[in-house]
């Protein structure tokens, strides 16, 4: 967040990407991740749905919202396929900017 990343992507075996102003950036600063590395970020994405979570586990497949203290809401996608896929979060625009653009339509 401190970067103003609009995604963030974590894949095992490699560098955290974040996306700032529309380029992909590795954080390098920080070690190629592993599985170990993933299950945590989806232990705290999921920590309040564990249901959701065991059907990750049984689909390979998790598409939730997740928020924590002062950051923004965040859509989170993470897929598996022949062990780890990956864990992608994208900022969710504010509710009000979103009333905006449906109003638009």
């Amino acid at each position: 967040m401190e970067l103003g990343a609009s995604d963030v992507h974590l894949k095992v075996g490699q560098f955290p990407v974040a996306r700032c102003d529309g380029t992909l950036t590795p954080l390098a600063d920080h070690p190629p991740l592993t599985d170990a590395d993933l299950e945590a970020a989806l232990a705290i994405v999921s920590e309040l749905t564990p249901a959701r979570r065991e059907s990750f586990y049984e689909t390979g497949e998790l598409d939730i919202a997740y928020t924590s203290g002062d950051l923004p809401r965040f859509r989170v996608n993470a897929f598996r396929q022949r062990g780890w896929g990956q864990v992608d979060g994208r900022r969710a625009p504010r509710a009000r900017a979103r009333h905006r653009r449906d109003r638009l339509r």
